[in-house]
């Protein structure tokens, strides 16, 4: 298990990345889903011992975002499901958008490690 050098991170994703995510990769949008898991939440994740990530100020967001962010930390970077259970929090104090964090826990829930 990697050295966390500090205790807890927040990822606000409307703040902190786009109010607007959308997508897979950079074909579908400047704010997908392959960069905000390479560029924010595997960093985090590597850094910090627990990560909050919360949906708070985003507006809809495309379930193929969901699933590339948090399912490709399962399926594309090695992370294990009951790992990012302990380690990573998924929230938003929006009722309206707590939809996106039960979505998001399933996606890592049903991935799988792909091969290389």
């Amino acid at each position: 298990m990697a050295t966390h050098t500090q205790t807890l991170k927040t990822i606000n994703i409307a703040k902190d990345f786009s109010a607007f995510p959308a997508g897979r990769t950079s074909r579908d949008s400047e704010f997908n889903g392959t960069s905000f898991r390479e560029n924010l939440l595997v960093p985090a994740l590597n850094n910090y011992h627990r990560v909050i990530v919360t949906f708070d100020g985003v507006y809809p967001v495309e379930a193929s975002f969901l699933e590339e962010s948090f399912g490709g930390l399962v399926s594309r970077e090695g992370f294990s499901p009951d790992e990012l259970e302990e380690r990573l929090e998924i929230t938003s104090t929006d009722p309206d958008l707590t939809e996106y964090a039960d979505l998001s826990r399933e996606f890592i829930q049903s991935a799988t490690l792909q091969e290389k």
